[in-house]
């Protein structure tokens, strides 16, 4: 009797399976718009169940039918033979146990939808290197120097200074430190001590990305926009002032 009442349970499982599957197709119905390539119809969400229905040609491959939910979105399927009974099988990963080989207009399906697909992954972000603010040189006057600009830098720190330019020419310009030269603390020179390490560059006029660090990694480097005029000569001084916080 236990048996007996398993069974029944079973066939009216099944005979509401195919009742759906009928429904579903009675539903969408010839004449779709994606007839002529083929498409299956109510597709299963990640990890969900779905009747799911061929709208295509007969005898269109299982794995080529469901491929049109998605790349791995049907992950395996089930179809009741009406005339056996019998559960016919789909499985992607399994083609050597699937038995559901191929599909007809207006078949419907149980179908179990693949994993959700895996986030791309967000890029961390490049951290950008800190910097200070550098000023522009001093002005100093008009001279003839062939249309170009005529910078003087001195070295008023204890370490080697290397300044870089890119604007309308690139040039890379390095000061010897400075041995007697100490950082100050809080407030900078009121003027620019003599006898410093000096280095004199000639670039042409225009506009320039500067940025000018020493080799000592502690000391945040400093970066600026310098527009240079031709014929003109410009001075900078370069000293260290340590703050906290």
């Amino acid at each position: 009797m236990h048996c007996y009442k398993a069974k029944a349970v079973l066939l009216l499982l099944a005979g509401a399976l195919v009742l759906g599957l009928l429904t579903l197709a009675l539903a969408i119905g010839p004449g779709s718009s994606e007839a002529d390539q083929g498409a299956m119809h109510n597709c299963p969400q990640p990890n969900k169940w779905a009747i799911s229905v061929w709208d295509g040609a007969d005898g269109t491959d299982t794995s080529e039918a469901l491929a049109t939910c998605g790349e791995g979105a049907v992950d395996f399927a089930y179809y009741i033979d009406p005339d056996t009974q019998g559960w016919l099988r789909y499985f992607a990963a399994r083609a050597d146990i699937s038995n559901l080989l191929t599909l007809s207009n207006m078949q419907g399906v149980l179908a179990h939808g693949g994993p959700p697909p895996s986030p791309t992954p967000t890029p961390t972000p490049t951290p950008t290197e800190e910097t200070g603010y550098l000023p522009p040189p001093q002005e100093v006057g008009h001279i003839s120097a062939s249309g170009n600009a005529v910078v003087t830098i001195s070295n008023d720190t204890p370490y080697t200074l290397t300044l870089e330019f890119q604007g309308p020419t690139s040039q890379t310009v390095t000061v010897a430190r400075c041995d007697s030269c100490h950082t100050y603390s809080f407030i900078g020179p009121i003027f620019c001590p003599s006898g410093r390490p000096e280095e004199t560059v000639t670039l042409l006029p225009g506009t320039y990305d500067v940025t000018a660090r020493v080799d000592d990694p502690s000391v945040i480097p400093f970066a600026g926009d310098w527009t240079l005029g031709g014929d003109t000569e410009y001075f900078h001084c370069f000293y260290i002032v340590t703050t906290f916080g």
